[in-house]
């Protein structure tokens, strides 16, 4: 293909270089949104002229963003939009009850619901192999032995997977088997199959009347 018919590339960065000899509110206003959002680099440059022996001269100076707070400013910006952008990408933030034998603990966020949800469950006498066979192998790793300090619980889970990222799991709420000599470490991450694992829990076993529901918004 000739050079003539390839598609340009456009770059999805846009600069905007405003110039005047003033600038008033409303314009200063608009460029100071407008620089919250990344991707756009948006400046107010002042250009001033003056007559001096038949010459005109231009007095140039950046008045927005100010030369010494630019990257500041930039920074700033980045991260308002980033927690912008958190509000409205529409991921879940639904929050849940843990309701046990008719009692209502206090509302936790997804992940956390889960874990509540199996302590509730062990501490009504639910044997933890019991609990994960209901769940992904995956999502509820066992180590051996009985592990109780954070420390202890990553050491373990990169003993039986080196490749494991321990942030992603509840190293500091470990669940101990003593009749089997090991220990339970449950994932963090469920997302959308946080309902059906709720339920899937609460179905299988009905005798512990531990049960759950969504919380309202406005609680």
């Amino acid at each position: 293909m000739a050079d003539d018919d390839e598609e340009p590339v456009v770059s999805s960065a846009v600069r905007i270089v405003l110039v005047s000899a003033d600038f008033g509110r409303e314009i200063t206003t608009a460029v100071l949104w407008l620089s919250r959002f990344d991707g756009i680099d948006i400046r107010c440059v002042r250009l001033v002229p003056y007559a001096f022996e038949r010459r005109v001269l231009l007095d140039i100076q950046q008045v927005l963003p100010l030369p010494q707070a630019a990257d500041y400013q930039v920074r700033i910006g980045r991260k308002d939009a980033a927690r912008d952008r958190a509000r409205t990408d529409g991921r879940d933030f639904t929050r849940y009850h843990v309701i046990v034998d008719g009692t209502e603990l206090v509302d936790q966020n997804k992940r956390n619901a889960i874990r509540v949800m199996i302590e509730q469950l062990t501490a009504r006498h639910v044997p933890l192999a019991q609990i994960r066979e209901r769940l992904p192998e995956r999502a509820f790793r066992v180590v051996p032995g009985l592990v109780t300090t954070p420390d202890a619980v990553r050491k373990a889970l990169l003993e039986t997977d080196p490749a494991a990222d321990v942030r992603r799991w509840f190293c500091d709420h470990p669940l101990v088997d003593e009749t089997t000599d090991q220990t339970y470490v449950l994932f963090k991450r469920w997302g959308p199959n946080t309902e059906p694992t709720l339920k899937a829990l609460s179905d299988a076993f009905p005798e512990a009347k531990v049960t759950f529901r969504r919380a309202d918004v406005s609680e």
